[in-house]
């Protein structure tokens, strides 16, 4: 048996029961939150470097959504004004 739901205005037929797909942006919103518990992990430990690798991790999650955001939208425009890409 499937399952539909939206997704991003767009009605998505899901698997059955049980199995999960997650897509690009939550698995980016993953990394992100495990980049910050990382990182106030180790400023409670004292570890520096645990601390810096998170911060590292946090802003390369976030660039990676800024780059899937302008994707979508550069996907967007042009479907509604039909242009190709050469």
């Amino acid at each position: 048996m499937t399952h539909t739901r939206p997704v991003r205005g767009k009605l998505t037929i899901l698997p059955p029961e049980g199995v999960w797909i997650v897509g690009l942006l939550e698995k980016l919103n993953l990394r992100e939150m495990k980049a910050r518990a990382k990182r106030s992990l180790g400023s409670r430990m004292g570890d520096r470097r645990m601390v810096a690798a998170a911060r590292t991790e946090e802003a390369e999650a976030k660039l990676l959504k800024t780059q899937d955001e302008i994707l979508d939208t550069v996907a967007r425009a042009r479907r509604e004004h039909g242009a190709r890409r050469h």
